[in-house]
């Protein structure tokens, strides 16, 4: 038995990059480094499941079609099922876990597209 820091194991993630760290049952959990040169964009057309955002360390900013958020270290969010988002942070980078359902979505898994940021 060993326990694993997941604000370490974050730092040693490449920009953008995710890292699966659990699974239970169906239930996945990604941990992910965001930093502020790119931004995530997430088309959830077709997802039917609510996606849970934590920050670990940092800020993290959700735009939906329907507002932005700004997150910080200790915040959570859930992202309703089939809604449009973009994360990204400001000034600094940040840690942070998404988890999700894949019973009924598990071709969508956490796709997503990472894009230059634009000022």
């Amino acid at each position: 038995m060993q326990a694993i820091n997941l604000i370490d194991l974050g730092n040693t993630l490449p920009d953008w990059q995710g890292n699966s760290v659990a699974e239970l049952g169906d239930i996945k959990i990604r941990l992910f480094h965001l930093t502020p040169a790119k931004e995530m964009i997430m088309d959830e057309e077709g997802h039917i499941t609510p996606e849970w955002l934590l920050v670990l360390k940092g800020s993290i900013k959700v735009q939906t079609p329907h507002g932005e958020l700004r997150l910080k270290t200790g915040d959570s969010f859930i992202i309703p099922p089939g809604t449009d988002h973009r994360l990204n942070v400001d000034d600094a980078p940040a840690i942070g876990l998404i988890a999700r359902d894949m019973r009924q979505d598990p071709a969508k898994s956490f796709a997503g597209v990472v894009v230059d940021r634009i000022s």
